[in-house]
């Protein structure tokens, strides 16, 4: 997942499977539970704005785990939603 967190550093907008703690890295547009839901979502990112949606994208990551690495926060919210 820090390859997601890193993608997103960059703009890269990611479609990730839902999963018991995503919610607490990623913004639920973000995520899917079903090949339905991931068809859905790739189609709505293709219909939109896809340059203001990777500055989103990436302007909600950095303001989130800021520009430095990210690992220190990524295990902290998987140590939370494993208890």
């Amino acid at each position: 997942a820090i390859s997601i967190v890193e993608a997103m550093m960059t703009g890269c907008h990611p479609l990730v499977a839902r999963w018991r703690g995503a919610d607490c890295l990623y913004a639920p547009d973000h995520l899917f539970s079903s090949p339905g839901e991931l068809v859905r979502r790739f189609g709505e990112w293709l219909a939109g704005d896809r340059r203001a949606g990777s500055l989103a994208c990436r302007e909600r990551a950095v303001a989130r785990w800021g520009r430095e690495a990210a690992f220190e926060p990524f295990v902290e919210c998987l140590e939370r939603a494993l208890t």
